[in-house]
């Protein structure tokens, strides 16, 4: 209302973009939606009687269509979780059966050699999972011109990859290069979005979150080193949680006891990954990530025993009261992209791990306690998570 112009509010899914403009509908807000290339009521953002909501994608990738536009104001909603997807749309993916792959690996081959990680490097190429290395930048600054090159010949600027070449064609001596068994990643060591013309002055940003431990993770993603805080005051949130940490030598026996225990209960299970996530569609349905807000209500609204998986979906999912009474976390989370595991795993930066890690598990024990009249329970099946839970340092998060 202040800007009298256009205003985003942005999301960090299409499910959510789906949820919210329902919840404005049901406050007789009007709005428009543009997700998956698609507008829905354009009319209400154009003549700025109402905000579009749309997601970071639409919003961030290097051919947005708001580029151009006279945005006066954005709301970042969920902005705990906005680093991951906002990294994504600067961050050019080479799966390990990408045709550019051995070759955009062959650049740094001679490097890793020379520093004794010849091993790990052959791991990384022929699908180690497990195997991580970071290119210097000093080896991928000298050899930009040749990565481009290759980019360019295997057919970067076509399909979903030319949106985040869009933004790095010209910038890839200033670019992370990660290797692993799954891929490559190149992208940013910090994210370039002072360069958005939305990120500069007379743009109204407000930035919504409920769980921000961390003031160097808002600063990586958003620049922003001194924000205005509205905290507002009363009882938001404080249900009635009980957490049950079960026996077992191994996580399986752990999975099984929980399996046991919410045989003849609806539940809500969340893994780390969509490897883990399979897991336990043995019992349980996964929510895959096309699927939209209609498959969520379909389990709110379900009164039997069923099952619903998410793979590393700690955000976004809304099961208040007897939509869903019990939670279970089935494996410690972690980092979605090769740089984060990079920062966890390697660099072991624990404040910023710890940081991570508190946000997620806050965040996942909020899908099921939506305010301080919900009860219900919290089931952990992995040994890591439980240690971390546990550990009085990481209480303060």
């Amino acid at each position: 209302n202040e800007t009298r112009g256009k205003v985003l509010y942005v999301c960090p899914t299409n499910q959510l973009v789906e949820q919210v403009a329902a919840k404005a509908a049901e406050c007789s807000i009007s709005v428009a939606t543009y997700a998956k290339s698609h507008w829905d009521n354009s009319s209400v953002y154009d003549t700025a009687l109402g905000p579009c909501v749309t997601n970071y994608a639409a919003l961030f990738n290097g051919k947005t269509i708001f580029r151009d536009h006279e945005i006066r104001g954005i709301v970042f909603d969920d902005a705990h979780v906005a680093g991951n997807f906002v990294r994504g749309q600067f961050t050019i993916t080479l799966s390990n059966s990408d045709s550019a792959f051995k070759e955009v690996a062959g650049l740094y081959r001679d490097h890793f050699v020379r520093n004794g990680q010849a091993q790990q490097f052959d791991d990384a190429c022929s699908g180690d999972w497990l195997a991580l290395l970071f290119v210097p930048s000093f080896e991928v600054s000298s050899s930009a011109t040749a990565l481009r090159k290759i980019l360019i010949q295997h057919g970067i600027r076509e399909g979903t990859q030319c949106f985040p070449w869009a933004h790095l064609k010209d910038r890839l001596a200033q670019c992370s290069v990660l290797i692993s068994g799954a891929g490559i990643e190149i992208t940013p060591t910090l994210l370039p979005v002072a360069t958005l013309p939305y990120f500069g002055s007379g743009v109204r940003r407000v930035y919504l979150t409920a769980t921000m431990p961390s003031q160097v993770e808002f600063l990586r993603t958003f620049g922003v080193s001194k924000a205005v805080r509205i905290t507002p005051g009363g009882k938001s949130g404080e249900a009635q949680r009980q957490f049950l940490f079960l026996g077992g030598a191994k996580d399986e026996e752990r999975k099984q006891a929980a399996l046991g225990l919410v045989e003849k209960l609806k539940a809500c299970i969340i893994a780390p990954s969509d490897h883990a996530a399979d897991e336990w569609c043995q019992t349980a349905t996964k929510f895959g990530r096309t699927q939209g807000h209609a498959a969520i209500q379909a389990f709110a609204n379900g009164r039997n025993a069923e099952k619903l998986a998410l793979a590393a979906r700690y955000d976004g999912i809304d099961l208040p009261g007897d939509a869903c009474r019990v939670l279970i976390l089935a494996g410690m989370p972690v980092g979605d992209k090769l740089i984060d595991r990079f920062m966890d795993q390697t660099l072991r930066i624990e404040r910023l791990r710890t940081a991570h890690v508190a946000t997620r598990v806050v965040q996942a024990i909020g899908r099921i306690f939506r305010g301080n009249t919900d009860h219900g329970a919290v089931l952990v099946t992995s040994e890591d998570l439980e240690r971390w839970l546990v550990d009085p340092q990481n209480l303060r998060y």
